[in-house]
């Protein structure tokens, strides 16, 4: 008969022992090696008394980090709002660290204090940096939610809206989603549409609004 014998150790430090395995094949679970570390793999064949060992030397990679901001692709505002929220802390994240966040599941979303955020603002179209009614560059603060103040934002005739974007960064990694505003006379700012299911079979999604704002809801499903 013939036996394996596996030894997966860190390469860093007191070279730990990781994972053993005995089988002719070793599955090393997700998150057992961190991103931009290095490691050893050691495996011993057995057979009729005689052994043969083999080493490799690995370096784990570190997963691109998600950014993405809740409330759906284009949020609505109205020239006059001074509270548009807007939230990335819920569905960015750093896939080595927590799994995708399930809109559907009832536990809070899986927290990484390692994660930090920035903003920015562009007018649409044209893509230009923000600047206030005092012509400043429009800043913001560096966390995961934000409040922006539209009717702070100069905004000319021929400008549809804003595009907001949100950069996630965790150590040298980083990541950028984005997040379109139409402002409209009386658009409500606090309509959202989450995707809560999106597969083949089904697509599910939820909307939530201001609670004075009075809407007609028209839905429509369309493919490229």
């Amino acid at each position: 008969a013939v036996a394996f014998s596996w030894t997966l150790q860190d390469k860093g430090g007191r070279r730990a022992v990781l994972l053993t395995g005995a089988a002719s094949e070793l599955a090393v679970p997700k998150g057992t090696m961190a991103g931009g570390s290095k490691y050893s793999l050691t495996v011993q064949v057995t057979s009729n008394g005689v052994s043969s060992t083999g080493v490799a030397e690995l370096e784990a990679t570190a997963s691109p980090l998600v950014a993405a901001v809740a409330g759906g692709s284009t949020r609505m505002a109205a020239p006059t709002t001074a509270d548009l929220v807007l939230d990335a802390g819920a569905l960015s994240y750093d896939p080595d660290q927590c799994p995708p966040p399930d809109p559907m599941g009832a536990s809070a979303p899986c927290s990484d204090a390692a994660l930090s955020f920035s903003w920015a603002c562009q007018t649409v179209p044209g893509q230009s940096p923000c600047r206030t009614n005092a012509n400043n560059v429009a800043s913001f603060a560096s966390s995961a939610s934000i409040t922006v103040d539209v009717s702070s934002i100069k905004l000319n005739p021929s400008h549809t809206g804003l595009r907001m974007l949100v950069t996630v960064t965790k150590g040298g990694r980083s990541a950028t989603g984005a997040v379109g505003v139409r402002v409209v006379a009386g658009a409500d700012p606090g309509l959202t549409v989450e995707v809560l299911i999106d597969t083949t079979a089904t697509v599910a999604v939820s909307h939530t609004a201001s609670a004075s704002s009075t809407q007609t809801l028209t839905w429509q499903l369309g493919g490229a």
